[in-house]
């Protein structure tokens, strides 16, 4: 068998673990190479291509493919993974912060950006992956590559709550498999909830078309810097691949 095939990768799986899920679940695929065109991290989840036999020759081809996401950008809290998987770096008020400036700067992402690659993520650096100088707290250039929002649409606003907030980055603890950190994860929003109960913080869903090798965690931090208000990505849908 040679196609490219379309499927949901699971919130929580990494795409290696969604690959052996399909296997179980689609007999046809037991015993085809298969590898997936454009990873999506452990708490994103959505549409990923896999290529199937001989189309494993042409994959980078694939990789490069506009693609829609639906996001929830949470403002007043940042974290050194860009999402709720990580060490909390800065909690700010987010209560009282100016939601039409938020979301004129959410409007102004339109447009092409040299971003920096987030420190937690498969991009490789002489060799190695950045997310293990990041596990090792080894310092490391972080390179930069041209990343380009095509169209922006702002879905809805709301406040949520510190221990919403909290018990969604217990489950995320608690249902991602293999090392990431989630003792140590664990600990620390343990810690913010204690020092932020009852707190609301801003969370803006937004519908993003971009170009491939766009990463939304860039775009989180590209927002704090806008903004002046740490930002993360609480929530990655990718929701259509342009083949």
């Amino acid at each position: 068998m040679n196609a490219i095939l379309q499927f949901n990768k699971r919130k929580y799986e990494t795409p290696l673990e969604m690959l052996g899920r399909l296997r179980i679940e689609q007999p046809y695929l037991q015993n085809e190479k298969l590898s997936y065109l454009g990873r999506l991290d452990p708490l994103a989840h959505g549409i990923m291509l896999v290529a199937v036999g001989e189309v494993n020759k042409d994959r980078e081809k694939y990789l490069g493919l506009p693609k829609t996401y639906n996001v929830k950008f949470l403002f007043g809290m940042s974290t050194d993974t860009g999402d709720l998987l990580g060490f909390i770096k800065n909690v700010q008020d987010g209560a009282h912060v100016d939601r039409k400036k938020i979301e004129k700067d959410i409007l102004s992402l339109k447009g092409k950006h040299k971003l920096l690659y987030p420190l937690y993520s498969s991009k490789t650096v002489n060799g190695k992956p950045l997310h293990e100088y990041g596990r090792e707290g080894k310092d490391v250039i972080l390179p930069e590559r041209d990343m380009e929002v095509l169209s922006v649409h702002i879905k809805d606003a709301e406040n949520i709550q510190s221990e919403k907030i909290f018990e969604a980055a217990i489950y995320a603890v608690e249902n991602v498999k293999g090392d990431f950190r989630q003792e140590m994860i664990r600990k620390i929003w343990e810690e913010f909830l204690g020092q932020h109960t009852g707190k609301n913080f801003l969370m803006v869903e937004t519908i993003l078309f971009v170009t491939g090798g766009t990463y939304i965690r860039s775009l989180a931090d590209l927002l704090a810097e806008k903004t002046g208000i740490p930002c993360l990505a609480f929530d990655i849908e990718r929701t259509e691949i342009f083949l």
